[in-house]
């Protein structure tokens, strides 16, 4: 992964947070090339996060203190982009900023198809985007 932020005072102004898909590992390696596949890396090797609204962290932020915030942006899967809105925690430590955070994703809405095999029964349409990420100037 990698990335850039810029804050001015207490506000998160801008955000880009890319991430390569090529370098997703299953705990089995014979799925892997189905999980290649069905995210298109072929075509679209990375995922990118472009922050569209400002966060205004708050006073709170500066000493340290959890800040809850909602980051609302465009997430790009496999070639599409859809407006997204993700819950997050950020914290100041150590002169490093923690940002924590999940959504849910639906295949479909980035024209994902879940992998199948006759020896699957189901997979389901939607996966858990979790991050956590820790930023140095």
């Amino acid at each position: 992964m990698s990335g850039s932020i810029e804050i001015e005072g207490t506000t998160l102004t801008s955000a880009e947070v890319v991430a390569d898909l090529t370098s997703i590992v299953s705990d089995q390696t014979r799925r892997e090339d189905a999980i290649q596949q069905a995210l298109g890396t072929g075509s679209n090797p990375e995922a990118t996060f472009t922050l569209t609204e400002s966060i205004d962290l708050g006073e709170d932020a500066a000493s340290g203190e959890v800040v809850d915030a909602v980051a609302t942006g465009e997430l790009t899967v496999n070639g599409v982009t859809n407006t997204v809105e993700i819950p997050l925690q950020a914290q100041l430590v150590e002169g490093m900023i923690l940002i924590t955070g999940s959504t849910e994703v639906l295949f479909a809405d980035y024209s994902v198809t879940a992998p199948s095999s006759p020896v699957v029964i189901s997979v389901e349409d939607n996966g858990i985007l979790e991050f956590q990420l820790w930023l140095s100037r």
